[in-house]
């Protein structure tokens, strides 16, 4: 890892090195926190170097061991990619990726250029008896956040990883290469889902997807993914709500298009409410 950076190294607290397939598994054992992730306007952005090597989390477990979602192990991996490239991150995905799937509107610049106002939806939220538009935050950490597409675009994304890579008729990633992003990576039990290079997995109503989530102050999307029958699922919402909505619409979906009887609950384990007590409270 520390051969790609510059300035700034990954301190060596356990002997095993952190690679790039420990950042897209969530598994580095970096520690997270969101101090300093939000700027209040685009002229206090700090170049991501920068960032990275002032806001550097410890390092709590080896790696490998534990998936925990890490906005640094993202924003990581994209100055690796910058560093290798030679282009910035935002370029980057212009250029082999937006471009590529034809996602015209989309775009990670902050601010969002004027060319895309059309497209923004205002998000809003009660504070006691009134409805008030949200603050636009800027993203510091924007590599792990601050991308703006609509859902036609995600759409195009969809239908590329359905396809193995393909899009209409070009090629964005080789077969193997997008297979290998769909395939488990990790998981802390085999009895359970895991997660690929980028996609968590999921089991609803027997059926395996795939999906990633994004949350955002007043945002919240999801986007979900059945390759076994060639489905994708994409909804975005303006609101702090969106974030159980749309875990609700996924379920609805499921019970319409793929119904099945609800696995039956364990029975509770003698003596669980008084075990129950003793945990119980505000942490």
């Amino acid at each position: 890892m520390n051969r790609y950076l510059e300035g700034f190294h990954i301190p060596a607290t356990f002997p095993e090195p952190i690679t790039l397939a420990h950042l897209m598994t969530h598994t580095a054992g970096f520690e997270e926190h969101m101090a300093n992730n939000f700027v209040p306007s685009a002229s206090e952005l700090q170049p991501i170097g920068h960032w990275l090597a002032t806001n550097m989390p410890r390092r709590v477990r080896a790696p490998g061991q534990l998936t925990s979602y890490s906005n640094y192990g993202t924003v990581l991996a994209a100055h690796i990619v910058e560093r290798v490239s030679g282009e910035p991150f935002e370029r980057y995905l212009e250029h082999h990726v937006f471009v590529p799937l034809e996602m015209g509107r989309t775009t990670m610049e902050q601010p969002i250029p004027a060319r895309f106002a059309p497209d923004i939806a205002r998000s809003f939220v009660t504070v006691g008896d009134t409805v008030q538009e949200s603050p636009s935050d800027v993203f510091q950490i924007w590599p792990a956040g601050a991308s703006s597409s609509t859902a036609t675009d995600m759409a195009n994304f969809m239908i590329a990883h359905l396809q193995e890579g393909r899009f209409g008729t070009g090629q964005l990633l080789g077969t193997e290469a997008a297979r290998e992003m769909q395939r488990q990576q990790f998981t802390h039990d085999p009895r359970l889902p895991g997660i690929g290079y980028g996609f968590f997995e999921a089991k609803t109503n027997g059926q395996h997807s795939l999906w990633h989530g994004g949350d955002t102050p007043g945002y919240s999307a999801l986007l979900q993914l059945l390759p076994e029958q060639n489905i994708g699922l994409y909804v975005a919402y303006s609101s702090p709500a969106g974030g159980r909505a749309r875990l609700e619409l996924w379920q609805a979906f499921m019970d319409r298009y793929f119904p099945a009887e609800p696995a039956p609950l364990p029975a509770p384990q003698p003596g669980a409410d008084e075990r129950a007590v003793q945990v119980a409270g505000t942490y």
